[in-house]
């Protein structure tokens, strides 16, 4: 999981992996979720607030051994920060 050519995407990517690791879960769609978060992102702002909000997420809802972040919570954190 890494972002090849487009930093945004490594950065999201590595925060995702950063997540799981603090929280002690095996995230099984890191590449969904960087890829969502990314298409959302304008900019570096943006991917640190969705990745902050992600991680809030887990902290609060996500905390088990194996996790998929569904479609659902992604759109949530996306659209909650779209001005």
């Amino acid at each position: 999981m890494d972002g090849g050519e487009d930093p945004l995407l490594s950065l999201i990517a590595s925060q995702i992996q950063m997540i799981g690791m603090m929280h002690g879960v095996r995230i099984q769609n890191p590449e969904e979720a960087a890829a969502h978060l990314r298409s959302r992102s304008r900019d570096e702002r943006d991917a640190n607030r969705f990745t902050a909000a992600l991680n809030t997420w887990v902290a609060r809802y996500g905390v088990q051994p194996d996790l998929v972040i569904s479609r659902r919570v992604l759109e949530r954190i996306t659209t909650r920060y779209d001005w």
